[in-house]
C-alpha cells in the first residue's frame, strides 16, 4: 500500500512538475511572439512617421483637385518587410482578443497597400479620370491611417501586457 501511495504521488508531482514547465513555456513564446511582432510593427509605424508617407499622398491627392491633373505617387518597398508576421502567424492563436484580430488586421491591409504602391510603381494609375485618381489617393491615405491607428493600437497592448 505503501509503494501504491509512493508512487502514485511521484506521478502526479511529476504530471503537475510537466505542466507547470509547459505552462512557463508557452508564456515565454507567447511573450517572444507579442515582442517580436511590436518590434516589426513599431519599425514599420516609424518609418511611415518619418517619410511622411500620409502627408505626400494627401498633398498629391490636393495638387490634383487643384490642377486638375492626374500625378503618380510612389515609394519603394522592394523589401521583405514582414518577416515577423511570416514566422510567427502561427503564434497568434496563443494571444487572447484583441491581439489577433489586430495583427491580422494590420498586416492585411498593410499587405494591400504594398500591392497597389507596387503596381503603381510599375504601371502607373490604371486611369486617366482626375476624380477616379483623387478617390484612389484618398482611400490610400484612409488605409495609412488605419493601418497606423491599429498599429499604435497593437503597440499599446503589447506593451500593457509584456513590458516588465
Amino acid at each position: 500500500m505503501g509503494v501504491a501511495l509512493g508512487g502514485s504521488i511521484g506521478v502526479a508531482g511529476s504530471i503537475v512538475s510537466n505542466w507547470f514547465l509547459e505552462s512557463y513555456r508557452r508564456e515565454r513564446l507567447k511573450e517572444s511572439a507579442a515582442l517580436a511582432f511590436r518590434g516589426e510593427i513599431y519599425s514599420l509605424l516609424i518609418l511611415i512617421d518619418r517619410r511622411d508617407y500620409i502627408n505626400h499622398l494627401k498633398s498629391v491627392k490636393a495638387y490634383m483637385e487643384e490642377n486638375r491633373e492626374v500625378r503618380n505617387f510612389s515609394f519603394y518597398a522592394e523589401r521583405e518587410y514582414f518577416f515577423v508576421y511570416k514566422n510567427y502567424i502561427d503564434k497568434i492563436g496563443l494571444f487572447s482578443n484583441p491581439l489577433p484580430y489586430k495583427i491580422t488586421k494590420f498586416y492585411t491591409l498593410a499587405s494591400a497597400l504594398l500591392e497597389d504602391v507596387e503596381r503603381i510603381n510599375k504601371q502607373g494609375l490604371l486611369t486617366a479620370n482626375v476624380d477616379e485618381a483623387i478617390r484612389f489617393y484618398d482611400e490610400m491615405a484612409n488605409f495609412m491611417e488605419e493601418i497606423v491607428t491599429t498599429g499604435h493600437d497593437i503597440v499599446e497592448i503589447i506593451d500593457s501586457r509584456y513590458s516588465h
